[in-house]
């Protein structure tokens, strides 16, 4: 059974997406809390806000929320 080469590149760079966006969401997390909700989370900076975060949530709590973003970001970038 040969794969059609557009499901094989659609697949592969969907793959690439994935492991890019585990490196690449927390930092946007933290970015986002840090503008747009700081007054909640009292962040002093970008290492603060790892720091209290994995200390008061866990490391899982960096991931929370990155399956509606992994979905909305490969639909855009399919587009």
């Amino acid at each position: 059974m040969e794969l059609d080469v557009g499901i094989i590149a659609l697949m592969a760079s969907f793959t690439a997406e994935i492991f890019t966006l585990m490196v690449q969401y927390p930092f946007d997390l933290v970015k986002c809390r840090l503008q747009a909700t700081n007054n909640i989370f009292k962040y002093k900076n970008l290492k603060h806000a790892f720091q209290s975060e994995i200390k008061n949530n866990g490391v899982k709590s960096m991931y929370i929320g990155i399956t509606p973003f992994l979905v909305t970001y490969c639909s855009f970038i399919a587009m």
